[in-house]
């Protein structure tokens, strides 16, 4: 579908409907992706490559409009323009008393940064538009070195990348009890989250202003691989398994009666086939009790495979999508106006938040053509939080792991990467927080 005949409004996605609601000035859901390059952006060849890479995405260009019954988005004739970063990362985008665009790019010295607000779309999508932005950009800036122009590996149509996904793989003759169970229950250690509804809360003194703390190491993934292969395990679950250690190490005896959940997303378009570029995505949950489990980080390894292997199967996955499309069409939930819909979703929010006590997105590793690794040094990735989150993303070798958090207190990112140091991976530290060492 091209650009002059896209249709005046769209309705959210399924994934897309909670994030309205539940915007707040300390959790903005905003998210922002970056790559560095080895050279200084030129502000006017990023604007081109902006303006070439929204041809491509068109979806971009709507604002975010309230209804009787729902939220949607509405098509705009706002321009996207580039300029110098000048605030804070992952400031607010939407306002729902303004009608601007939910996405912005900006740039300082060698990095772009693209942030979105979530209701837009998902990490997969932002990092399809991220990728498409830099490779316009490289070709517009060194045309000259490179003449025989590479492709890029994201070929969707337009059509394709506005696609609903949840709403095309809903199948509403398909009854819950059709949905095939784990033939074994796992043999869990402690206790179960279902059964323990509040974890543990990491507490301390707040940034001012609603501002977030982030700190980024970049690490060496040969590196990262040999420790990871020393525990015969999975560079996710490693990774998973360490936070967790690391803020069992930060927990008071006392603390120690809750379980530590964390929440891991997971790109549903590893199990249904989908080249949208909105939302699509679900969630895992992983926890580890060190009331009752030993703690030792091999035993937290064990309890967090665990958790992988039980919900990262092709029926959870199927049924954790029917839950969702299954709750949007509820006849009763069509007809309640969206004041009532906020109020009972922002409920559901927040007792659902309550079993989290962190947030650990992989986006696994950016593919860009082999032309372009003279000129790019890597990606990044990182997103607003209330709590504490953890996001990670590789190029050409290098791994950045980013937490943010609104906290001054930097200890728990301390304890995390000099776990790593001690396994022989080397870490670079970046950060914008410049309160403590």
């Amino acid at each position: 579908m091209g650009k002059g005949r896209r249709s005046r409004w769209t309705r959210l996605d399924n994934a897309a409907k909670i994030f309205p609601c539940t915007t707040k000035n300390q959790d903005t859901k905003v998210f922002r992706f970056a790559c560095e390059l080895k050279e200084d952006v030129k502000e006017e060849n990023l604007q081109k490559a902006l303006d070439m890479t929204l041809k491509e995405f068109p979806f971009f260009e709507v604002v975010l409009r309230r209804g009787l019954f729902w939220y949607y988005f509405e098509d705009s004739k706002r321009k996207a323009v580039v300029h110098m970063e000048n605030r804070p990362p992952c400031g607010p985008l939407y306002d729902v008393n303004k009608k601007g665009l939910l996405f912005e790019v900006t740039y300082y010295k060698k990095r772009i940064n693209l942030e979105v607000y979530h209701a837009l779309t998902d990490g997969t999508g932002a990092l399809n538009f991220l990728r498409t932005l830099v490779y316009h950009y490289l070709i517009i800036t060194y045309r000259e070195e490179l003449k025989d122009l590479p492709a890029l590996d994201y070929d969707a149509s337009s059509t394709q990348r506005m696609d609903d996904s949840f709403n095309r793989y809903y199948d509403s003759r398909r009854e819950r009890h059709e949905i095939k169970e784990e033939k074994e229950e796992p043999k869990w250690k402690g206790r179960k989250l279902k059964d323990h509804p509040n974890a543990h809360h990491i507490r301390g003194l707040k940034l001012p202003d609603y501002r977030i703390k982030v700190i980024r190491g970049t690490l060496s993934v040969d590196e990262l691989k040999k420790a990871v292969k020393t525990y015969h395990t999975t560079l996710t679950v490693f990774l998973t398994a360490l936070i967790i250690s690391a803020i069992g190490e930060l927990m008071t005896v006392w603390e120690k009666r809750h379980l530590v959940g964390v929440v891991v997303p997971v790109n549903l378009r590893q199990y249904f086939k989908s080249e949208s570029a909105r939302n699509f995505f679900g969630t895992i949950d992983v926890w580890y009790d060190f009331d009752q489990c030993s703690g030792e980080f091999e035993d937290i390894i064990e309890q967090v495979q665990r958790c992988f292997q039980s919900e990262l199967t092709p029926e959870k996955m199927e049924e954790r999508l029917y839950q969702l499309g299954s709750l949007e069409r509820n006849p009763a939930a069509r007809i309640v106006p969206l004041v009532i819909k906020d109020f009972f979703m922002k409920l559901g929010y927040e007792l659902t938040d309550r079993k989290y006590t962190f947030s650990m997105s992989n986006i696994g590793p950016v593919s860009m053509p082999k032309e372009f690794e003279k000129y790019i040094h890597l990606f990044d990735v990182f997103i607003s939080t209330r709590k504490c989150q953890a996001c990670l993303c590789s190029y050409h070798g290098k791994l950045t792991v980013s937490f943010t958090s609104p906290f001054i207190s930097a200890e728990l990112e301390k304890i995390f990467f000099r776990k790593l140091t001690s396994l022989g991976v080397s870490v670079e530290i970046a950060t914008n927080h410049y309160e403590e060492d």
